[in-house]
This record gives structure tokens, C-alpha cells and sequence, in this order.
């Protein structure tokens, strides 16, 4: 899980991929005989899920308030997140990116963008009384080693909320306890991870947020609207191309307006490799090696 003990390994040969490598070692690894860096976007997005109502044996979260989700919207600037991996992510208000059918339809557009405002989150939490708001403090549930730089953008996410006012506790857990824990029910509010799509059609981005689909997604953060069910619906009906990417850019503006959930960077993948590998990996996040050879 830590990055410096697997760009040693890989510098020694101990092993042949060094996945999710810190942008300080890049150069290190560049220069070092016989090994390079990797470098490709992934079809994965970094972003919060968001808790719009308490969990069991918690009474309230903060981020039930509209005003409060979009005030953490606003306070992140997600160009600051996009250095920590060493520029090669893409600031995105949406997990509908390219190339996934439809991404383009979006108008105005949701991909590339970067709203920051941290005056703006301020106003919105006044506009509330936060702090003196039910479940002001929110936790932030992250675990470590999932992606470049994993721990500094939850620990950089943190500080960016406080920067606006935010009373914030970071949790940060390895990936085995993250998931058998606070995965499933998110009890503190916010949870960083990284959710991979479909490149082949939006379908998957639509299920996210439609509570039709079942329990899948919604015990994380306790989710739903029913005009995004009802077009959801009509997404799943509509056979035409055009009719659909129409309605699935419809169905991406309304889950931005309500912060459904708060995404952040189009994920990008640093790996170190040794130059007698070859190997290209699959942008999904799954390492299979079936193309894998030595030369």
C-alpha cells in the first residue's frame, strides 16, 4: 500500500509493475536503467459520495442540507487535486467522461471544469447557520493506495473544507477495513473513492443514481428523486441514439444540481514498469495480464 516500498522494489527488480506511483518518483524511476513510467486516463473518476440522510446510529449529517453539499462543491478546487497526480487527470463535475457515449451531449458541459469558489462556499454556509446545524461535523472516509497519490488528495480535500469553515474529521483506514466498514453505510457524510464506468454505453452512470435500480449504491448515500427515476425510465425505453444521449445529458445536469454526488478528477494511472515488460494495461482499474510478456 505505500508507494515509496513499491518504487524500491521496483527500482531492485524485487518486482516488475509499481502500480500508482507518486509524481516525486517519477523522475527517479525515468532515470533509473531499465525501468520507465507508464502514463494513461483511466475510465475511472475520483470523487465524494455524499450522504443526504443519517445512518443508522447516527443522527444527523450535515450534508443532507442542499445548501451544505454545494458549498463542499464549491470549496475544492479541483485543479490543486489534479497536481497531486501530476496533472495528467482531467477536473470533471460528472462521472459521464469521455469516452463514454453521450459525455459530449452535455451543455453546458460538466467535463473539464472546475468551479472553485471557496467565497461562495462561505456565503452558502452562513446562509444555513453552519455550524450550528444538526451533524455539523462531517467524517471523511477515505482509505489509502487505491490510486496516485490516494491519502494526499483525501488529506488536501480536508483542508480545503476546513479552509471554508467545515469542521472536519479524517478517517483514513487501508483498503481491507475501509470496505468491510465504512464503505457499505458511510456514516460520517462524505467518502472518497474512485468508481469505475462503462466505456461503451452510460448505462451504469445512470443506475448510480436511480433507486429503482435496487441497494446497490443507494445505502451509501442514501439517495433519491424521483424525476431522476422517472428518467431513468425513459433512458432505459429510448432506443434512439440521439433521443437518448439527449436524455442521458438531461439526467447528468440534474444529478450535478443536486450534488447527488460530488465527482472531482477523471482518474489517471502512473505506473512504474520494467523496460523488459510488455504490457498495456486496461483502463477499468482490473490488472489482467493476458497480454502481458517478457521480451
Amino acid at each position: 500500500p505505500e508507494s515509496s516500498t513499491r518504487v524500491a522494489e521496483l527500482l531492485t527488480g524485487g518486482v516488475d509493475l509499481a502500480l500508482s506511483v507518486l509524481p516525486q518518483d517519477w523522475e527517479r524511476i525515468e532515470d533509473n536503467p531499465g525501468t520507465a513510467m507508464l502514463h494513461y486516463t483511466t475510465d475511472r473518476v475520483w470523487g465524494l459520495t455524499v450522504a443526504h440522510a443519517p445512518a443508522d446510529g447516527v443522527e444527523a449529517v450535515a450534508t443532507s442540507l442542499p445548501e451544505v453539499r454545494e458549498a463542499i462543491n464549491l470549496a475544492i478546487d479541483r485543479d490543486e487535486i489534479n497536481e497531486l497526480v501530476g496533472g495528467f487527470g482531467v477536473p470533471t463535475l460528472t462521472r459521464l467522461t469521455p469516452p463514454i457515449p453521450c459525455w459530449d451531449a452535455v451543455s453546458p458541459p460538466l467535463y473539464d471544469v472546475n468551479p472553485f469558489d471557496p467565497e461562495r462556499a462561505r456565503a452558502l454556509l452562513e446562509s444555513v447557520g453552519y455550524p450550528n446545524v444538526p451533524g455539523a461535523e462531517l467524517t471523511l472516509h477515505s482509505a489509502f493506495g487505491q490510486g496516485v497519490a490516494h491519502r494526499e488528495i483525501a488529506e488536501t480535500i480536508a483542508s480545503m473544507l476546513e479552509d471554508v469553515g467545515f469542521i472536519v474529521r479524517l478517517d483514513i483506514r487501508d483498503l481491507t477495513n475501509f470496505r468491510e466498514t465504512v464503505y457499505q453505510n458511510n456514516p460520517g457524510g462524505l467518502m472518497l473513492q474512485t468508481l469505475g464506468n462503462f466505456t461503451t454505453d452510460p448505462w451504469l452512470f445512470v443506475l448510480n443514481y436511480d433507486s429503482k435500480s435496487g441497494t446497490r449504491a443507494m445505502p451509501r448515500n442514501r439517495f433519491s428523486d424521483e424525476t431522476l427515476d422517472m428518467m431513468a425510465a425513459q433512458i432505459e425505453r429510448e432506443m434512439d441514439p440521439q433521443q437518448r444521449c439527449a436524455l442521458v445529458a438531461d439526467y447528468a445536469q440534474r444529478v450535478r444540481e443536486l450534488n447527488a454526488s460530488i465527482e472531482l478528477l477523471h482518474q489517471p494511472e502512473s505506473l512504474g514498469i520494467r523496460e523488459d515488460v510488455e504490457w498495456t494495461p486496461p483502463t477499468d482499474g482490473n490488472f489482467l495480464m493476458l497480454n502481458l510478456r517478457f521480451r
